[in-house]
């Protein structure tokens, strides 16, 4: 009766608990050798299922629940996430097909005054490098609302340096100093949000289309009391001003798969910034590589945003052809870093007639203005040495739109042409020197002047949401950001599904490989162990080296995210957990279940929800470490190759350090026993083998448990769960190290 009870218990607890033997017990009813009365029996049976829950909850599981618990945490942070983005996927898919019907010949939404009335001023603007060199010296002009200024000179002269400067942009390689006034108010990061700015090369999401680019513009720039409807419509508005309608719903492509023209890319990096109705816009050589239509067709979009909202319009552009540079309100050019001219483009020929250089009849300025700046001893010739400098020099001399450029010309009353040209060629130059003397600098120093002190009682303050600065909105921001990012990088999943295919599909392939390889394991002699830990090896190497897959993550978007984090579009946490959510959940999750629940079944391994829930919970955290850890190699190294090589040497060097190896128990050089630490893989590797072979009784060997063996080979056997707590920290503290690679390892200046 009494071995019957026993039996019963023992069945009875290992329910709850794995390898229970009561015979082995020492004390207690079914202890051996030991006759106890039936009351003490009773009282001996409940001390001992009582002791042994205790001794299990507070003791062997301390870990359990503390992995567990962050497990779940996390299941519930990406189940929030991918709900709330599939939501508003399926609820913005609706909206934006009700509004395709809408007339888009409304006024546009007014997230300020349509109408702005925002000047912009600079004053001795100069940079100067860490080792001496001075890139721009005293650079001073004036850009009025609804005016479109243009920023002139030969290459190299410092333009791009310059409006990167006025943009806010970070010049981390030297010194800024000068002055930048918006309404007569200092420029500070506040006024940045209220600022466009438009690289040279087009950052758009390849595989989105145009209505998408810009709708995503606007969703992460918009202020949030502007509803969705109202978003839309400004997308729609944007799109016709940039006459881009017609292509909203193509995809913008790349070399490699077919999408709109150059022309259209550009007008719609331009229409990114448009979205968000800047006060002042800056555009860096938006013309080049443009056709000649193209680039008249945005220069013409451009002047009319200025005049319909009032946004003041500051742009490079290097050679424009003669009918776009008719076009311009203000012409600033630069010359070796220092403005040889600065004003209204009225008043360039004046300029240079007074100088004893005026732009011949028939003669495109741009062209004219480049040819005297490249030629240091151009001012020196006479006048009939500049017209056959000119009749014979190689640049294009096209006479489109010459109407335009004779308007101006003619204009002119030029005076003094009865003065000797060798002596006024002698006596003016085209520099800065001469420019700082003429009464050209005087008027606009007078100009700049009278304005700011015209704005010092009464200047129109920029809208600036000032409850931006409070904590909950400042969550509400940030979630928000996370939830438009995830969405657009769901998009771009689905249209790129050959990742998340490849993933699945070569995780199901290696399951069934190492399910026929490995099919039915026992445990009745050595070679069953050893095709264990065989299996094992090769699962956690599998999931690692796909996991370098996640190299690239940054790479292909570094230049995307440098212009959106520039002009702040989202905070860099909010970018950094959308990717890992978009990356981790589908690309190392789903893939790595898969070939853990195939393997486990065809391997025959251990019976039990807890082990079937710890051996794909191993699996998970091994293949997200990797992970984490080449992103942060992804990030820090710029080029490909080399990363790929640094990535494949790091996880040798992991894969080194496991103690299937190396028995660090007997190693000569003691310091080196510290590197069992070091290794994520080791970690793994041995919650494997311990979730596996502790406590299982082997048939048919001399070493007859698991536990004997795993000591014999140098692991442990009572630290899974710490060794899964230690994973699941190393990836926690890879995710953070990475994305302080991304915050600071990745700036947005040059």
């Amino acid at each position: 009766m009494s071995s019957n009870v026993c039996e019963l218990k023992e069945r009875t607890m290992n329910l709850f608990f794995s390898d229970v033997i009561l015979s082995n017990c020492k004390v207690g009813s079914c202890a051996k050798d030991l006759v106890q009365s039936s009351d003490e029996l009773k009282f001996n049976a409940t001390e001992i299922i009582i002791g042994n829950f205790t001794e299990s909850i507070e003791g062997t599981n301390s870990h359990q629940m503390t992995v567990y618990s962050i497990v779940v945490i996390m299941l519930i942070f990406s189940f929030i996430i991918a709900s709330s983005t599939l939501l508003f996927m399926v609820s913005s898919k609706r909206i934006v097909k009700r509004k395709r019907e809408l007339i888009l010949s409304k006024e546009s939404v007014g997230t300020r005054n349509n109408t702005k009335h925002n000047t912009m001023t600079f004053k001795n603007i100069s940079y100067k490098l860490k080792n001496g060199k001075q890139i721009l010296s005293n650079i001073s002009g004036i850009v009025k609302s609804g005016e479109v200024a243009a920023i002139m000179g030969p290459s190299g002269a410092g333009k791009t340096t310059f409006i990167e400067i006025l943009a806010m942009r970070y010049m981390t390689a030297g010194k800024i100093s000068g002055s930048v006034t918006i309404n007569a108010k200092p420029l500070n990061d506040k006024m940045k949000r209220n600022i466009g700015y438009v690289d040279q090369g087009d950052n758009l999401s390849i595989s989105l289309t145009v209505f998408e680019n810009l709708l995503f513009s606007a969703l992460l720039r918009l202020p949030q009391d502007i509803t969705m409807e109202q978003k839309i419509e400004q997308v729609h508005k944007v799109m016709k001003t940039l006459q881009l309608s017609h292509v909203a719903n193509t995809k913008i492509g790349s070399s490699g798969s077919r999408g709109i023209s150059g022309g259209e890319k550009r007008r719609v990096s331009v229409g990114m910034e448009l979205v968000n109705n800047p006060d002042i816009l800056f555009l860096d050589e938006p013309t080049s590589g443009l056709d000649a239509y193209n680039a008249k067709l945005l220069i013409q979009c451009l002047n009319q945003l200025a005049w319909r909202t009032g946004t003041a319009v500051l742009t490079t552009i290097h050679q424009p052809r003669s009918n776009i540079f008719v076009q311009f309100d203000r012409l600033l050019v630069i010359h070796q870093g220092q403005s040889v001219f600065c004003g209204p483009i009225q008043r360039l020929h004046p300029y240079l007639s007074s100088i004893g250089s005026p732009i011949p009849p028939d003669y495109n300025p741009a062209d004219y203005l480049i040819d005297i700046l490249f030629d240091d001893n151009f001012a020196e010739l006479s006048s009939n040495e500049k017209e056959k400098f000119l009749a014979s020099s190689n640049i294009n001399t096209e006479k489109e739109s010459t109407e335009d450029h004779v308007n101006i010309s003619q204009s002119i009353d030029f005076e003094g042409d009865d003065m000797d040209s060798e002596k006024r060629n002698a006596a003016t130059l085209f520099n800065n020197e001469e420019y700082l003397k003429s009464h050209l600098n005087d008027d606009l120093i007078q100009e700049i002047d009278e304005f700011i002190s015209s704005q010092m009682t009464s200047f129109e303050e920029i809208n600036i949401d000032e409850n931006k600065s409070h904590l909950l909105s400042k969550i509400y921001l940030w979630s928000w950001q996370v939830l438009i990012l995830s969405s657009r990088n769901t998009i771009v999943l689905f249209r790129n599904p050959l990742l998340f295919a490849f993933h699945v599909g070569f995780s199901i392939y290696f399951a069934l490989l190492l399910g026929v390889m490995y099919y039915d394991l026992d445990m009745r002699s050595l070679s069953s162990i050893q095709n264990r830990l065989g299996a094992f090896m090769l699962m956690a190497v599998f999931v690692s080296f796909t996991s370098l897959s996640a190299l690239p993550l940054f790479w292909l978007e570094r230049p995307l995210y440098v212009h959106e984090r520039s002009n702040r579009f989202y905070s860099t946490s909010a970018y950094f957990v959308s990717k890992i959510f978009s990356d981790i959940l589908p690309i190392r999750v789903i893939p790595t279940l898969i070939l853990g629940l195939v393997s486990y079944a065809m391997l025959g391994l251990r019976n039990g929800g807890t082990h079937l829930i710890d051996f794909l919970l191993t699996l998970v955290l091994i293949s997200s470490t990797a992970a984490s850890i080449n992103l942060i190699i992804g990030i820090l190294i710029k080029n490909i190759m080399t990363g790929i090589f640094v990535g494949i040497i790091v996880m040798i060097h992991f894969f080194m350090m496991t103690k299937l190896f190396i028995n660090f128990d007997d190693l000569s050089i003691k310091a080196v026993k510290i590197l069992n630490y070091v290794s994520y893989f080791n970690f793994g590797y041995e919650a494997l083998v311990q979730n596996e072979l502790v406590g299982r009784t082997i048939q048919d060997f001399a070493v007859d448990t698991g536990n004997g063996v795993l000591e014999y080979l140098g692991f442990k056997i009572d630290t899974l769960y710490q060794n899964l707590f230690i994973l699941t920290f190393y990836f926690l503290f890879s995710l953070v190290i990475a994305f302080l690679s991304l915050k600071l390892g990745i700036r947005e200046g040059r």
